[in-house]
């Protein structure tokens, strides 16, 4: 069986661009980036202000997987995690160095 996969991101910053290019690579995976109509601002990317609802407060892909039935939020990171309590129930959180997530996945492919 031939296996095809997609590696999907948004990028604010460019950082985790850099990083769905690399796992992309690594996974011999196509990339497709997620680009808003219109530019995020610092205010509607910061995440830390609770006195937002959550729909303003949060990432865009936190919003879609809220928004979309069967949406899963994956998240790799070796700090600490956020998760909203809106999408807690639909959210993996991976507390770890993304290098080493993209070589365990290489292996199981």
């Amino acid at each position: 069986m031939n296996k095809r996969i997609l590696v999907t991101y948004f990028s604010a910053s460019g950082e985790t661009k850099e990083k769905g290019d690399v796992l992309a690579s690594s996974l011999n995976a196509d990339t497709f980036e997620i680009v808003p109509s219109q530019k995020y601002t610092y205010e509607d990317l910061n995440w830390r202000d609770r006195n937002k609802p959550f729909y303003k407060r949060d990432a865009p892909f936190m919003r879609m997987t809220h928004d979309f039935k069967k949406a899963i939020y994956i998240s790799i990171n070796k700090e600490k995690q956020y998760m909203p309590k809106e999408i807690e129930d639909k959210s993996i959180l991976i507390n770890s160095d993304i290098n080493k997530v993209i070589k365990n996945l290489k292996s199981l492919i």
